[in-house]
């Protein structure tokens, strides 16, 4: 066996059980506490070089002989937009503007730090025939955003009329999946009737009781929003193609206000009437409009138990992949987000920047020219090519974003808190996972 590295083995114990995970083959094995415990400091003394060469050796034969039975996981293959005839998500900024101001946006009031612009029905017609006439035969799904795309509930549904009739005339493989993230406030009867008809399926942003979304979620003049967003909900209720989620950013104003995230998902699910694992929470992000607002921690066991059993799920699909992913995200190989005036990037999380410009409308088709150039820019996004990922033992499993990698100016601050806390967090779950295969072992067994 060749010289395990910083990356090879992860090994974390608690009074009940002991885990060992082995990224390269996607193995996890159990242990009791005790070995774990032993294992552990052999290995800290593997990498500090503080065992001799005939201990160094008996420990790699051991880890081999451990994991004998399985194979290494093979790369996964990418494919590029040049390569490529279908999309996996299209998104479209309808509007990068928002009739909000909510404090802590990270898109800075929705503009993303550009001129605000609209993308009108006509443009959104030319934009979509280039890109499903000359280039593209399929999207799986095609995600409204902003800003606030509810200002242009016309080309709202345009863009849905479009994708109707290319499905109808066989131009287009399948009708796409449609999604919209929106703050709520604008919804009418007229485009609750558009969302119904063409089944959106929408996340509405709201904060929590009014007490708490009228201080974070504000209009331009200051006001809060919480009755603008529940008519909005009401309306989408009454035609009977409800919200799909409830999406709530949870700050450090929520626990100044003692408000827990439990009680935030509560009070969204007995007011609106929703089903609890439809009410989303994500912490507060450093977004240089308010950074006051990121939580505050003491440690990292208190996280949102609705957060806590998402990454769970991401745990278990990532344990049962048979090949190993270095990409969070597809942005820039299966996702595109298109911006009104004809821009098209990795994700709107890189709007504006210019290295990172995918292709441009010229009036009658898209020049990708410069796609290889800004595929360049985004290979750090591999976590393989990555310095903070290369030598991380998480790197197949956690999600951290591209922008938040290419983006950062702490390549040590990626996504939600430091990597570290990332890796003490799901060293948690390794172990609840693992007691939760072992309870079902015990179950079949009596």
């Amino acid at each position: 066996m060749s010289k395990l590295q910083k990356d090879s083995l992860m090994i974390t114990h608690d009074e009940e059980i002991g885990v060992v995970y082995y990224p390269a083959k996607g193995a996890v094995s159990t242990t009791t506490p005790r070995h774990a415990q032993v294992m552990e400091q052999v290995w800290q003394d593997y990498l500090e070089d503080r065992l001799s060469q005939e201990d160094r050796a008996a420990f790699e034969g051991y880890v081999e002989r451990s994991f004998a039975d399985k194979p290494d996981l093979p790369m996964m293959k990418y494919t590029n937009l040049l390569e490529t005839r279908t999309l996996g998500r299209l998104e479209i900024m309808v509007a990068n503007k928002c009739n909000l101001n909510c404090r802590y946006c990270y898109a800075h009031g929705g503009d993303y730090d550009c001129e605000s612009q609209v993308l009108t029905p006509e443009s959104a017609k030319k934009y979509l025939r280039a890109l499903f006439s000359e280039r593209y035969i399929s999207v799986d799904v095609v995600m409204l955003f902003g800003g606030e795309p509810t200002i242009a509930p016309d080309t709202i549904r345009t863009i849905c009329e479009f994708f109707e009739q290319y499905s109808s005339l066989g131009l287009i493989e399948k009708m796409p999946i449609f999604t919209m993230v929106t703050n709520g406030t604008l919804i009418d009867e007229e485009l609750a009737q558009t969302i119904q008809k063409y089944n959106i399926r929408v996340t509405v942003s709201v904060d929590g009781p009014p007490e708490i979304n009228d201080k974070l979620r504000v209009d331009k003049a200051g006001n809060g929003t919480f009755a603008k967003i529940e008519r909005g909900i009401r309306l989408l209720q009454k035609v009977k193609n409800p919200p799909k989620a409830l999406e709530v950013t949870y700050t450090s104003l929520h626990q100044e206000l003692e408000y827990s995230s439990k009680d935030i998902r509560q009070y969204l699910q007995k007011y609106f009437g929703v089903n609890g694992k439809d009410v989303l929470i994500e912490e507060c992000s450093y977004n240089g409009y308010d950074d006051s607002l990121v939580c505050k921690y003491s440690n990292n066991q208190r996280r949102d138990e609705g957060q806590c059993k998402l990454q769970s799920i991401q745990l278990r699909r990532a344990l049962s992949r048979h090949s190993f992913c270095d990409l969070s995200c597809g942005a820039g190989n299966y996702l595109i987000v298109l911006f009104p005036n004809g821009e098209i990037y990795p994700c709107h999380h890189f709007v504006g920047c210019s290295e990172f410009l995918i292709a441009r409308f010229d009036g009658k088709s898209f020049d990708f020219n410069n796609y290889l150039i800004a595929r360049k820019k985004l290979a750090p996004s591999h976590k393989l090519l990555n310095s903070a990922c290369n030598d991380c033992w998480l790197k197949a499993i956690c999600r951290v974003c591209a922008a938040s990698i290419l983006l950062s100016n702490n390549s040590n601050n990626l996504g939600k808190g430091t990597c570290e806390d990332m890796r003490l967090y799901y060293k948690t779950q390794f172990l609840a996972l693992a007691k939760e295969k072992q309870q079902s072992e015990e179950d079949i067994q009596t």
